[in-house]
């Protein structure tokens, strides 16, 4: 099929042969979109460059990188050790554990003080509360202090307290350190962890009980001031590794 046809007058000036004033051409309608293209483009302002990727901005900052610890998906939060180890404080619910707060009140069942060390969200206090109710005071103490407030928030009794950190707390009948002392990437170190475990124990009064779920190193290694009461190893369904448990009573010095 023939191309339309149309006529324009040529000025002579983009002709490629000499042409009379006001004389007619005929050119296609192909000729005259490209040459509408060409003037389009020459007055086309150049697009901005993309904005970065986050990724790459991550990557440029690498003193902020390195002080940034990435998120885990096996845990709910992460607490932080010395040298970047990271330390999982579990998610809770209430009765998450109610074998080990039972065993508790067995152990210790005129228990006037309860501390729970790695509390979370508070949870685990108040389902200690439920089984100890004429104790004179409960406290959760936790180095997160989103969750203390979470805790604070929730709470609803005048005799439990939240902290984050353990300072002058005084001496306890009843230590709960659940989800603490341990690590799923790698084991705490063994000087870290020693050193952790035997300044909760000094809040453990002469014959109350510490009592532990799931950690790196045997207890009995730093609590040379406990008899043990009981102790069995758990496997942990995420790695298949066996952790150290069990529930450890002060002794009661006499001289």
């Amino acid at each position: 099929m023939d191309k339309a046809k149309k006529k324009i007058k040529a000025s002579g000036k983009c002709s490629s042969r000499p042409v009379v004033a006001n004389e007619c051409i005929e050119v296609t309608d192909d000729q005259i979109v490209s040459e509408v293209s060409v003037i389009l483009s020459a007055l086309e302002v150049p697009k901005p460059p993309p904005p970065p990727k986050p990724l790459d901005l991550f990557n440029k900052a690498k003193p902020l990188a390195k002080a940034i610890i990435p998120f885990q998906p096996y845990s709910y939060s992460h607490q932080r050790f010395d040298d970047g180890y990271l330390q999982p404080s579990g998610s809770t619910k209430e009765e998450r554990y109610p074998k080990i707060y039972d065993s508790a009140k067995q152990l210790k069942p005129k228990a006037k003080r309860v501390l729970s060390f790695g509390c979370s969200t508070g949870e685990e206090i108040f389902a200690l509360a439920k089984r100890f109710p004429n104790a004179e005071q409960f406290v959760g103490v936790d180095i997160d202090h989103n969750r203390i407030e979470t805790a604070r928030r929730s709470n609803k009794q005048k005799n439990i307290y939240f902290h984050d950190t353990l300072g002058g707390l005084g001496k306890f009948d009843v230590v709960t350190a659940l989800n603490v002392f341990f690590c799923l990437e790698k084991p705490t170190p063994k000087d870290q962890w020693k050193k952790t475990l035997e300044e909760v124990a000094n809040y453990v009064a002469p014959g109350g009980v510490l009592m532990i779920f799931k950690s790196d190193h045997d207890p009995a290694e730093a609590l040379n001031d406990f008899k043990a009461e009981n102790t069995w190893n758990h496997t942990h369904n995420r790695n298949n590794k066996e952790y150290f448990c069990g529930y450890y009573r002060k002794k009661r010095k006499f001289w």
